[in-house]
């Protein structure tokens, strides 16, 4: 009796644990992606009058800088002692790096409805990459939810009209950061070895060390290297952008992402990504005052059901599993 006591109290503890751990990565995820669709905003702003490498590069040294303080003084714990590198490598290979790179020279030789469109297939990629590296399938539900939640993606985009000139360069370099976006996120939940705060970190300091190099040299050929290290002091427009983009989305909102990669895995986080698109389109109208039509609206339906559908199909395969291990 006692035996039998102590299996059904362990049961409840693991199903009560798995609740709150879907629930925390949830939340987290949610978060990270209003935080991402956000960002566009203060993207938009930040470019405005600067290239995108001065950008980034400004973004990453903030990201670096303020999580560089925070370790200091023993806010945040990192630790990478015993632990190779080279996962950690692999990652910030693919994101930021790969991608920004290729996203940068992508949206140079095509539109950012262009561009948009493709990275829309991100769930699909990551759900691809993540069978050949992970060895994890989707349910039957899970995948149809994924693709809902991309048409929607796509339909909103082409709402606000595709009817850009096909550059085979530039597709083929934003379906490399397509790639690498999708690399990088499954890379994340491969090497679990290292915690959300300790990849980050290491996105920040890939990223500060490997475009704040390129910027340099950019305004160096272009004799602004005074006007490039005084840019946030400034303009205040971009030094807003700058503070949005290194410390809300970089260090706040991938931190965040990077939980819910840990607790909800690639797949479902690939459905929910959709959500950003969501948020930017909503961003878009209150703060930029761009039209929102009715193809727009269907497309955003659309998103929300994918995401619905992913969700309370991980939850009940989760709740399965649970009660046949009981």
């Amino acid at each position: 009796m006692v035996r039998k006591k102590f299996a059904a109290t362990e049961h409840v503890e693991k199903w009560y644990t798995g609740q709150n751990k879907r629930k925390i990565g949830l939340t987290c995820a949610l978060t990270a992606c209003c935080l991402f669709g956000l960002s566009l905003i203060f993207t938009k702003t930040g470019v405005s009058g600067v290239s995108v490498l001065t950008l980034i590069s400004w973004r990453f040294l903030v990201a670096f800088t303020a999580m560089t303080a925070l370790i200091a003084a023993g806010v945040f714990k990192v630790n990478f002692r015993g632990k190779p590198l080279r996962g950690l490598l692999a990652i910030t290979a693919f994101g930021p790096v790969t991608y920004f790179l290729a996203e940068g020279r992508g949206l140079q030789l095509t539109t950012a409805t262009e561009g948009a469109a493709i990275l829309a297939a991100g769930p699909i990629a990551i759900m691809t990459l993540s069978m050949l590296i992970l060895k994890e399938h989707p349910t039957p539900r899970q995948a149809a939810s994924i693709f809902v939640a991309v048409a929607g993606v796509i339909l909103v985009i082409v709402a606000k009209g595709l009817s850009a000139a096909f550059v085979p360069a530039g597709y083929l370099f934003m379906f490399l950061a397509l790639a690498a976006d999708a690399m990088c996120i499954i890379l994340t939940r491969k090497y679990l070895i290292y915690s959300p705060l300790e990849r980050v970190y290491g996105m920040a300091v890939a990223g500060a060390a490997v475009f704040t190099p390129l910027a340099l040299r950019e305004h160096l050929a272009a004799g602004t290297l005074r006007e490039y290290l005084l840019l946030p002091f400034t303009d205040g427009g971009f030094l807003t952008a700058v503070l949005y983009l290194g410390l809300v989305s970089s260090v706040t909102g991938f931190t965040l992402y990077a939980v819910g990669i840990r607790y909800l895995g690639p797949n479902k986080m690939a459905s929910l990504s959709g959500i950003t698109t969501i948020i930017t389109v909503v961003a878009g109208v209150v703060f930029l005052k761009e039209a929102f039509t009715l193809l727009q609206a269907a497309g955003t339906l659309l998103i929300l059901l994918g995401a619905y559908g992913a969700n309370t199909a991980a939850a009940k395969a989760a709740d399965s599993s649970q009660t046949t291990a009981g």
